[in-house]
């Protein structure tokens, strides 16, 4: 899976994992250009939530540490 910004919220919304984009994307996406390569989530601090979200950046090839 080619891991771009589409696909990416497309899996986290299909894992039902709770996030919130924020910082230079979320202004891009508010109509206000600002270059950015990466992505900023806040996540629901819930540890299912939090789980879910391990799994899948494991799946992606990151070593995400809690």
């Amino acid at each position: 899976m080619k891991l771009d910004y589409k696909n990416i919220f497309k899996e986290l919304n299909k894992q039902k994992i709770d996030y919130l984009v924020v910082g230079g994307l979320a202004v891009n996406f508010h109509g206000v250009p600002r270059m950015t390569y990466d992505i900023d989530l806040m996540i629901m601090l819930q540890s299912e939530n939090i789980s879910k979200l391990v799994v899948k950046l494991t799946e992606w090839g990151y070593r995400p540490k809690v």
